[in-house]
């Protein structure tokens, strides 16, 4: 830059992209909200996931819907909810969607507070690791035995992305049963 300091990028999973805009609206106003925002309710939560056929995983991960949730904040928030990430959003019960909207708060403040998840090379703006990765209770944990109930942590794919969970403390939804045999 023409004061002297560099910018630099490093992708090492080839996720991200460049984009020059004009405003931060542009980008902003397509985003939707931050689970840990004050002002997102759980009925507006809710209303997010009903009618949805897609998977809840990939309802979640669609920053058009919620803003902020990765694949391990994801993963975490169904486990900590006790919902199979493979079940249809719309199929979500408001029983289980209420502790989804409180488990997704939790796990982004808890990786808030640990600085993120360093499984490899991720460093804060500091230059620091993260230490939420010591934390998780599914994530990346496939074929070891899940701290709640000794069931053993399984991998799949939903909606394009490796999807970790415990079958027994997540259990297949009845109405995803009944809809697909």
């Amino acid at each position: 830059f023409d004061d002297g300091h560099d910018l630099r990028w490093s992708d090492l999973r080839k996720f991200g992209t460049w984009r020059v805009h004009n405003s931060t609206a542009e980008v902003i106003d397509k985003l939707g909200p931050e689970p840990i925002d004050a002002s997102l309710t759980l009925k507006e939560f809710r209303s997010r996931l009903a009618n949805r056929t897609a998977p809840v995983k990939a309802v979640l991960l669609d920053q058009r819907r919620f803003a902020g949730l990765g694949n391990i904040y994801v993963d975490e928030a169904l486990f900590e909810a006790r919902i199979r990430p493979n079940t249809p959003a719309g199929a979500v019960s408001p029983l289980a969607a209420k502790r989804l909207f409180e488990s997704s708060r939790a796990v982004l403040e808890r990786g808030i507070a640990n600085r993120g998840a360093s499984f490899k090379d991720y460093v804060d703006g500091k230059g620091e690791p993260g230490t939420q990765h010591m934390h998780v209770q599914v994530f990346r944990r496939t074929g070891k035995p899940c701290y709640a109930c000794g069931s053993e942590i399984r991998r799949t794919i939903v909606g394009g992305r490796a999807t970790h969970f415990c079958p027994k403390c997540q259990p297949k939804s009845r109405r995803t049963v009944a809809r697909h045999g």
